[in-house]
């Protein structure tokens, strides 16, 4: 099972450091107070790049009573979940397929014109990285050898590295985690009506 000193391990190991972590808690060392300090920014970084299956999770949210000013007249203020990064595209019965709904989001809550409860679907930041894929691993080992590259080696040439390996990390993650899904049905209408092929 990956653990979080698993991540700070490889992305050390990227770098070609000869220490090795075996507590999240010890800050000992200049590479264990670097990870700590680091770590909670790399994760909700990489979290907010994409639309993870592996740390999506669900939930039914209830309007806060607080009257939206302003232009946003007839919209309900939803405070989004703690743990929550980023909410993923809203729909009406909270499903991915479903009908969108338009939604702003305004500090730790989504202004919609809709009633409670909103069902949404959203990317958290409480899913334990032993759950996560194996690429997203990677990515987040990546990005956080980007930070530490020049404090420990002092080379801005392997940030550098780091930062294309990150990206090219991501992207293969992307890719991985689309193809793990089944692709959502065509909605009827459109183009594809139009051309006679439906």
């Amino acid at each position: 099972m990956t653990s979080i000193v698993d991540v700070w391990n490889l992305a050390l190991a990227m770098l070609a450091q000869d220490e090795e972590m075996t507590d999240p808690q010890d800050r000992s060392t200049k590479a264990g107070r670097l990870c700590g300090r680091f770590w909670p920014q790399v994760r909700d970084e990489v979290l907010q790049a994409g639309a993870w299956a592996c740390v999506t999770k669900r939930a039914s949210l209830a309007a806060d009573g607080n009257p939206v000013a302003f232009q946003h007249s007839g919209r309900t203020r939803f405070p989004l979940p703690s743990d929550c990064v980023r909410p993923l595209a809203l729909s009406q019965d909270g499903e991915a397929t479903g009908a969108p709904v338009p939604f702003e989001r305004e500090g730790r809550s989504l202004l919609v014109a809709a009633q409670a409860p909103l069902f949404i679907r959203y990317i958290s930041r409480d899913v334990p990285v032993n759950a996560w894929d194996a690429e997203l691993i990677h990515a987040a080992s990546s990005l956080l050898a980007k930070y530490l590259a020049v404090p420990l080696t002092g080379k801005n040439s392997e940030r550098d590295r780091m930062e294309v390996e990150a990206q090219k990390a991501l992207i293969l993650a992307e890719v991985r985690d689309a193809k793990s899904a089944q692709p959502p049905d065509v909605m009827p209408g459109g183009w594809l009506d139009a051309r006679g092929e439906r």
